[in-house]
């Protein structure tokens, strides 16, 4: 039988690389969901979409976080503002009639919730990356 302690030993930290990874993955695969869902798999290696750009620009923030810890709070800002960006850019924004978009997007309920799936699934990279930041700002006020 597993304790307590033993499971919370065994879990894994939120704020840290596994968390990072884990938020990240799961917000590129609501990008990918939603991209598949609304325009075909193919889709996913067309640039204009959107997914491989994400993917190397998460990808390369991560590993600027894990690796480079003189960049770590500025790879954290711009991770936190790129999943902020999926949020209301990509999963709010694109969803509605506003008469500044350059498309009109569909009015269905399939289009509404491909929209819902993909701005839930950047939640988790936003709390983990904002947890990370709170971490990274109490850590650089007590080393001054």
């Amino acid at each position: 039988m597993v304790t307590h302690r033993q499971a919370r030993e065994r879990a894994v930290q939120v704020d840290g690389p596994q968390g990072l990874a884990t938020g990240a993955a799961v917000s590129l695969l609501g990008l990918a969901t939603h991209n598949t869902l609304e325009f075909g798999a193919a889709s996913l290696l067309d640039p204009a979409t959107g997914f491989m750009p994400m993917l190397v620009a998460y990808g390369a923030l991560v590993v600027l976080i894990l690796r480079a810890p003189a960049l770590r709070l500025t790879a954290l800002i711009a991770l936190a503002g790129l999943a902020l960006l999926n949020l209301v850019g990509g999963a709010v924004l694109s969803v509605l009639p506003l008469g500044f978009l350059p498309f009109e997007p569909e009015q269905s309920l399939g289009h509404y919730l491909s929209h819902v799936l993909y701005g839930i699934t950047q939640l988790p990279l936003i709390w983990v990356a904002l947890k990370l930041l709170l971490n990274e700002s109490s850590q650089s006020r007590r080393d001054s």
